[in-house]
């Protein structure tokens, strides 16, 4: 019998060896020089098929669905879409995303928040506990996550402490499990309040650091002006100190105004309490606005690909796996039971489109139910649209559409939104560093 490469497969050459990936089970490896020379990868190379062999590489591939018979080949695209959408639709999880408040103690160069909102009314605190009661007490529902955004929540964070406390004993009181994160510009970020977050069972952080001290302070900065740095770099170190279990994000924004100083930066971080620790993850975003992002997208990609690849050599842990997880790069928006929860107790999908009026997609009612409009439909639906989806070698990770929603949304559905996801067969070499 013979035996084809999943067409969710990929094999490459980069630098100098070959690469395997394999979208649905995240799969990335290096062929060895000894298999690279057998009669099997010949034939896996010219015909995308191999016979019948006894090689363990070749066994190893059938096992993991790398390599399948021509039914299950036939059947794979139907079982991607259903994959996906049972992803995307599951009913045991429900995950909301709340603004305590939206107002900011950074003003930010590059911020898309205009901090019109401020703290969460008393009320609207009841009607989210309310909602989470009657999510907790619906059986279906195995598992509640609670992530925490702003504006700067930390700035209300007895809100913070408040809500997260009730649905961890929601939890509790059903038998269901809990989870949370926050985003946080790390400035209030102290060991009490670090203390105080882990008890209540919020576990991952992002924290952006946009470059060195000076560097950073120019883009990072306090509403009067004030420097940013110093004391969010002692929080960091306090979390590093701690033997707690948890995971920060590392995020740096990068655009043409710090590109260099950061670049120059890393082996100096390399040097620091960041170097091979595993609970903190470097992340490079590029940043898009009209004053600091390039417009050429594969300068962008070689400028991010640059940079970690010098972290990785300087030994920072960054955050690539993350792209090669299954589902790992499907954004929370496409999910059917995801919300965004505002201060003033709208209802979003979306985090960076608060000026959207697609965004906005129901209210939260004074009983805790969540009153939907017809922009839902925008945001949670057939995920693989676009005809090269079904086909792609990467879609178990982005699900098409389902990596960023909002696209489609603004700017059509005649195109394909792939971002960093195009280039794999240059990030996924990283790895092996």
């Amino acid at each position: 019998m013979a035996y084809l490469l999943s067409r969710y497969a990929r094999i490459f050459e980069k630098n100098g060896h070959w690469w395997l990936f394999h979208s649905p089970t995240g799969i990335a490896a290096q062929f060895t020089d000894d298999f690279i020379e057998t009669p099997e990868f010949a034939q896996l190379r010219s015909q995308r098929a191999v016979e019948e062999s006894d090689h363990e590489v070749v066994d190893t591939m059938r096992q993991y669905g790398i390599l399948v018979d021509e039914a299950t080949y036939a059947h794979e695209p139907i079982q991607l879409a259903q994959t996906l959408q049972e992803h995307i639709r599951r009913e045991d999880r429900f995950e909301l995303i709340i603004l305590p408040t939206e107002k900011c103690n950074f003003r930010c160069p590059y911020c898309y928040e205009d901090f019109r909102q401020g703290r969460m009314s008393r009320q609207v605190v009841e009607s989210v506990k309310r909602l989470i009661s009657r999510k907790a007490a619906n059986e279906a529902i195995r598992h509640i996550h609670l992530g925490w955004f702003g504006g700067e929540p930390l700035i209300a964070r007895d809100i913070v402490f408040e809500i997260t406390e009730h649905a961890l004993n929601e939890a509790h009181k059903h038998s269901a499990t809990f989870a949370g994160d926050i985003t946080t510009n790390g400035y209030y970020l102290n060991e009490a309040i670090f203390s105080k977050l882990m008890e209540l069972q919020i576990k991952i952080y992002q924290v952006t650091l946009d470059g060195p001290p000076e560097v950073h302070n120019r883009s990072r900065v306090l509403f009067n002006g004030g420097g940013t740095f110093d004391r969010i770099w002692m929080n960091l170190e306090a979390m590093h100190r701690s033997e707690a279990d948890f995971d920060l994000l590392l995020r740096m924004n990068v655009h043409d105004g710090n590109f260099e100083a950061i670049k120059q930066w890393i082996p100096a971080l390399g040097q620091t309490f960041l170097r091979e620790e595993k609970r903190f993850h470097v992340h490079f975003h590029a940043v898009f606005t009209k004053d600091l992002h390039s417009k050429v997208r594969s300068r962008k990609m070689d400028r991010i690909r640059e940079l970690y690849q010098l972290a990785l050599t300087h030994h920072l842990s960054v955050d690539l796996q993350r792209l090669f997880v299954p589902f790992g790069s499907v954004c929370y928006a496409s999910k059917a039971h995801n919300f965004v929860i505002r201060s003033n107790g709208d209802i979003n999908k979306c985090t960076v489109a608060f000026g959207i009026p697609q965004n906005r997609v129901g209210k939260l009612t004074s009983d805790g139910e969540l009153e939907l409009n017809d922009n839902y439909r925008l945001w949670v639906r057939e995920t693989l649209s676009h005809p090269s989806c079904s086909s792609c070698s990467f879609v178990y990770q982005c699900g098409g559409y389902a990596s960023c929603p909002l696209q489609p949304i603004l700017r059509g559905e005649n195109k394909r939104y792939c971002g960093i996801y195009r280039d794999t067969e240059n990030l996924l070499p990283l790895l092996a560093l």
